[in-house]
């Protein structure tokens, strides 16, 4: 019976490990399991090799802070955050194995995991969104063009009482709602009621002018009811619409990378 019992209990492990791997390797954000004491990345799926640059056994001989081009911030978050937590860079710049440079948004989840202190990375490359913003202010006519045809939700939405202006094509779809009927709601209607307060406050601030912008993660609301976990870059728009200050908010869907990450945390 205990030779059952250990077989039944090591085939329940392979499989675990299996399913590890294989949710570790199609997630297509890259994703770094670290050691919390050293800092040493001890996993790293394909999507990471391919974003950094070096070879999957390069990476495995690294720190977090040989990757980072802000290793002080890097290391601090790494030894300060307690076991249980979950922590969001909405920006932190990172280094590839050729030199550049580029900025990327990091979700940390930390836990225990064979007796040590870990932590899963989760790193978006965002030079998109930064260039966006960017282009967006460039010219009326570059907005245009970005505005209808990226693949990221973009909307416009007032200073005052952040009614929505104008969102394009992939926010509706994000949403669920067509144009007419999202300019008479607010970013308060389609944001869970948990995560409103934070953003409230962010939005506030920057409407205030006493930030230059914001980035985090949170729900929206689907028109049928369903939960859509996104993260949203905002700022505030220098060009005013017929007088009217407005912010823009860039926004991506990243479900089923929070999908992802909490099974991977719980198969670890």
């Amino acid at each position: 019976r205990d030779i059952t019992e250990r077989r039944q209990v090591e085939e329940a492990l392979r499989e675990s490990e299996s399913r590890y791997r294989q949710l570790f390797e199609l997630e297509s954000d890259a994703i770094v399991l670290i050691d919390n004491e050293t800092g040493r990345i001890l996993e790293a799926n394909s999507a990471a090799v391919d974003l950094y640059g070096y070879s999957r056994n390069e990476l495995l001989q690294k720190r977090n802070t040989d990757l980072s081009a802000e290793p002080e911030q890097t290391k601090e978050l790494t030894h300060k955050t307690p076991l249980g937590s979950k922590a969001l860079i909405p920006m932190r710049w990172l280094r590839k194995r050729d030199g550049t440079i580029f900025p990327a948004e990091i979700t940390g989840r930390f836990f225990s995991w064979c007796g040590r202190s870990v932590h899963i990375a989760a790193i978006r490359d965002i030079a998109e969104r930064q260039r966006i913003l960017v282009e967006l202010r460039a010219s009326e006519a570059r907005f245009r063009s970005i505005f209808e045809l990226s693949s990221l939700g973009i909307a416009l939405i007032s200073k005052h009482d952040y009614r929505f202006v104008q969102a394009n094509p992939r926010y509706c779809e994000l949403l669920g709602y067509p144009l007419e009927q999202l300019r008479r709601m607010t970013a308060a209607e389609i944001t869970h009621p948990e995560d409103w307060p934070q953003s409230e406050q962010l939005l506030k601030a920057l409407s205030a002018e006493k930030r230059t912008g914001f980035a985090l993660q949170k729900r929206y609301l689907h028109q049928s009811g369903a939960c859509r976990w996104v993260s949203v870059t905002a700022d505030l728009l220098t060009e005013d619409h017929h007088g009217e200050p407005l912010i823009i908010g860039i926004v991506e869907d990243i479900t089923e990378r929070r999908q992802a990450e909490e099974r991977i945390r719980h198969l670890a």
